[in-house]
Parts: C-alpha cells; structure tokens; sequence
C-alpha cells in the first residue's frame, strides 16, 4: 500500500524536491519492508519451534493478540495479551500446524484463496503479503458477536480493531506439506 503510493507521488512529482521526497520515501518504505520481512520470519519460525518468549516480544501491551476462530457456523475473536502453547485458543485446535519452512521471501501480492471442494490453495507453497487489502474480519466479527449477545464489546474496543485493521497486512503462510500458518500483522509506532 505505501510503496504504491509512493510510486504514484514520484510519478506525479514534477519539481526536484518532490522528486527527492518521493525517493526518499520509497527507500524508507524499502527498510520498513526488510524488517516487516524479518519479523514476519522470526514469528514463523517462533511459531514453528512453539517458542512463546519470542512471539510474546512481538505483541503490543496495549493492543494483545486477536485470535479469530469458527466454534460452530460463526467466526469468534478472542484477545490476549500473550500466546501459551501449553493453553490453545480455542481449546479444541492445536497450536501446532507441522508445516515446513517455506522460503526466503515473502511475496507481495494478491494472496492465495482455498479451495474447501479440493482442499488446496491456488498458488503454491509461499509466504504471501498483501499490502493493499484492508481485512475488516476481525472488526465485523466483534460487531456480529455484539449484535448477536455473545460477547459485550463496547464501542471503545470495537473502534480500536478497526484502528488494527487499518494499520495490519495479512499473511498467509502456504507450507510445503499442506500446512498453513494466517496471521496479521501490524507496525504500531513503527515497531
């Protein structure tokens, strides 16, 4: 999403310090990119490993973990504020997925769809990110939860997702043996 508008300023830029701004930006945006890609890896890899003290480092205070999960026919959200692999949320799926490491990059693109009649993502395995996508799921799963009386989400809480939302990047981890490993991710004064 920044990279793209960035390249539409220095597109658009006619008088040198424009110009300057734009580049300038872009490289920032290149930075910002190589250490979303580090942290997107080490979480992956923490993920893997079950390895909590690390991921944990990852989670902001004041904002927690986001868990998103289907008990029966509709999605449910559940916040903490660190991840414990000895209690999974939800109790019934294991925090372990099998799957296998899967690149050296991440690819920022369109990301993969599953198919639930075959089973299978319709890209290969890979580490997808796309920076244009604004997933509101987690929002419109606490409005529904609230209209619904299954939780009581105040309005406070509900406008801070949204807040998320706006500021996260989803990714999708397609592994080599069939596992998969979804997550957002969100740069929250830029860490």
């Amino acid at each position: 999403m920044y990279f793209k508008k960035q390249h539409l300023i220095f597109v658009l830029a006619i008088s040198t310090l424009c110009i300057v701004t734009a580049i300038s930006n872009v490289v920032a945006q290149q930075l910002i990119t190589k250490q979303f890609d580090k942290v997107i890896f080490n979480i992956l890899n923490a993920y893997n490993k079950q390895d909590g003290k690390t991921i944990n480092k990852f989670i902001h205070p004041d904002f927690g973990l986001a868990i998103l999960y289907r008990r029966d026919a509709a999605d449910n959200i559940d916040f903490i504020k660190n991840i414990d692999f000895k209690y999974a949320i939800p109790e019934y799926l294991p925090h372990s997925f099998g799957f296998t490491t899967y690149t050296t990059m991440v690819l920022y693109e369109k990301l993969p769809e599953y198919d639930c009649s075959t089973e299978t993502w319709n890209k290969p395995a890979g580490i997808y990110c796309d920076t244009l996508l604004i997933d509101t799921k987690r929002s419109n799963t606490a409005k529904l939860e609230q209209q619904f009386e299954i939780r009581n989400w105040s309005m406070k809480d509900i406008e801070k997702i949204t807040t998320i939302e706006y500021s996260s990047r989803k990714i999708i981890a397609v592994g080599k043996n069939g596992g998969t490993f979804i997550c957002y991710l969100s740069i929250i004064n830029e860490q």
